[in-house]
């Protein structure tokens, strides 16, 4: 493990360490929407595309339009509503896999119901574009989604090209069996963290405190007039007069402004007024920052990440990386689970923490608790009256996840090296991840994480 701490930003979404040794190369991502590339691959093998010079056709029948949805420099969900509003459905019809960076240039695959769009109709709006490509019976879920494809540039990097080469080759050995299933940066929100926060007072049922957190949190690139309107709002409650001082961009926050101005005091009426996939993901991120912390705390104590120790849950998984049912590691089968998490077919996991979950025993398990001590949350709190909708019975996650069908290369721009990545991750998992290690940035804001 690398000994230097990780910057202030790593730490406050959980990622405590790094698993690597290597100083890092430095260096910036993101420079330009295009040297971060991101394409999806369906579990029957469909790739999604970057540039559309002929649409695939894919045959089938269905209430559901498949789609392909490209997208640049945009949010995922502000840009579904966007296309529900101009399609004249709601952003809930739309289903998906996942979400995908904003900075970056991405294609996935969505679907709608066919009545609102068919084959062979184009959507384009500012930064996206949406291709109908056929029919289909069932909508697309997570379940539906096997990996990521990723292309990325790191540039402006102040080292030599022969320390480059050096540190990714020890980094690329350091990783190439498996890294740490960490959520991203872009899960919690790297210049306005704010999602997990969110989530947090949602599961302690302090909801008015949700809603202000979301209003008020400042941004590293809110301007000065933004700013104020957000520490006004903080002071005077005058819900009509930040509609009018936020700007139109902050499409969430002024839909719970308008929710406020017609019913002030009822701030679970206002979290409602956000589409269901945003008031879930609230929940989701704090899951994700509490499974960050306890997997940091299990590489700080020497636990392995690659092989079951007694009390660890065991996944078994499907082809497509799927849990197919879940065990724990005891005396009679730590030799079993060992070998089987060698071979790949199974998987260490811990829980993402719900009303229904399951925590680990032993030295994980201890672990586990003590964060949600920490906390002051419990497994019940994720079960919430007031939003039902947003309660979370929990899962697990694996704590690693191998890389595949990596290559890099190193070249020259100007007098500074340039290296371009291309590798596979599993869905769900997140290149950010693997890029820190390489880069082990010191502002992972200014890198363009």
């Amino acid at each position: 493990m690398f000994l230097e701490e990780p910057p202030q930003v790593d730490r406050q979404i959980g990622l405590e360490v790094y698993y690597t040794r290597s100083s890092g190369i430095g260096g910036r991502i993101k420079t330009q929407p295009r040297d971060f590339v991101v394409k999806e691959v369906l579990e029957d093998h469909l790739e999604s595309k970057i540039y559309l010079r002929k649409p695939p056709q894919v045959s089938g029948a269905g209430p559901f339009t498949l789609c392909m949805l490209i997208k640049r420099n945009r949010d995922l969900l502000p840009l579904l509503l966007e296309l529900s509003q101009r399609l004249g459905t709601t952003v809930g019809r739309f289903g998906f896999a996942g979400f995908k960076d904003k900075r970056a240039i991405t294609s996935q695959f969505v679907t709608v119901p066919a009545k609102y769009f068919r084959p062979p109709a184009t959507l384009e709006v500012k930064g996206a574009r949406l291709v109908a490509l056929g029919r289909r019976e069932t909508p697309i879920r997570r379940s539906t989604w096997e990996t990521n494809l990723f292309r990325v540039a790191i540039r402006h990097i102040d080292i030599e090209e022969p320390r480059v080469r050096e540190t990714v080759h020890e980094v690329h050995g350091d990783l190439s069996k498996r890294i740490p299933n960490f959520y991203g940066y872009q899960r919690f929100g790297t210049v306005r963290r704010v999602t997990d926060l969110v989530g947090r007072e949602m599961v302690k049922g302090n909801f008015e405190k949700a809603v202000f957190l979301l209003l008020c949190t400042k941004g590293e690139r809110d301007d000065e007039q933004l700013r104020r309107a957000r520490d006004d709002l903080l002071e005077t409650r005058d819900y009509r007069r930040a509609l009018e001082a936020f700007p139109r961009r902050l499409t969430f926050e002024r839909l719970l402004l308008r929710s406020l101005i017609e019913r002030p005091d009822d701030f679970v009426a206002a979290i409602r007024r956000l589409p269901i996939q945003l008031r879930r993901l609230f929940v989701n991120a704090y899951q994700s920052y509490l499974f960050n912390r306890m997997l940091s705390a299990r590489i700080q104590r020497k636990l392995p990440v690659g092989k079951p120790t007694i009390g660890d849950f065991v996944l078994k998984l499907s082809p497509t990386g799927d849990p197919v049912n879940v065990g724990i590691v005891g005396n009679s089968n730590l030799e079993e689970a060992c070998k089987e998490v060698e071979a790949g077919s199974h998987a260490v996991a811990l829980p993402l923490v719900g009303f229904a979950s399951r925590l680990s025993e032993g030295e994980q398990g201890g672990i586990e608790r003590e964060v949600l001590k920490q906390e002051g949350v419990s497994p019940n709190g994720f079960y919430i009256p007031a939003l039902q909708e947003c309660s979370n019975e929990g899962s697990f996650r694996p704590i690693a996840v191998t890389p595949s069908h990596f290559s890099h290369e190193v070249r020259s721009e100007g007098k500074k090296p340039v290296v371009l990545f291309r590798f596979k991750l599993p869905k769900g998992s997140y290149a950010t991840i693997l890029l820190r290690e390489f880069m082990k940035p010191r502002d992972p804001i200014s890198a363009g994480f």
